[in-house]
């Protein structure tokens, strides 16, 4: 009967296999085969659980990488429209020095 139980288990859902729990002797062959349903199905779920986590580590990993990434290119572009405005500046100021004959 183990075995039957056990097949038949594993096509149940958890109510349902509480549910059968409920009705069987308690220290029964049966009462420990719906324990170790219980207890695969929490050990898969837990494996489960824990290559979500591992994925979303490595995605927040590599979204920190690029975030980095990109805050180094902005801060380059910072430096380029700085000095693009420093020259600008440097021109204007000499093109006025000039028009006012100053150089």
């Amino acid at each position: 009967m183990t075995n039957q139980a056990r097949q038949m288990l594993g096509d149940q859902t958890d109510d349902q296999v509480a549910d059968w729990m409920a009705n069987v002797a308690p220290g029964s062959n049966n009462e420990m085969t719906a324990r170790a349903e219980f207890l695969r199905r929490q050990t898969a779920l837990q494996r489960e659980s824990t290559e979500a986590t591992k994925a979303a580590t490595q995605a927040a990993q590599e979204t920190a990488k690029h975030t980095r990434r990109m805050a180094t290119f902005m801060l380059w572009s910072v430096w380029a429209v700085l000095a693009s405005a420093a020259i600008s500046a440097g021109v204007s100021l000499w093109v006025v020095m000039r028009a006012h004959g100053g150089g």
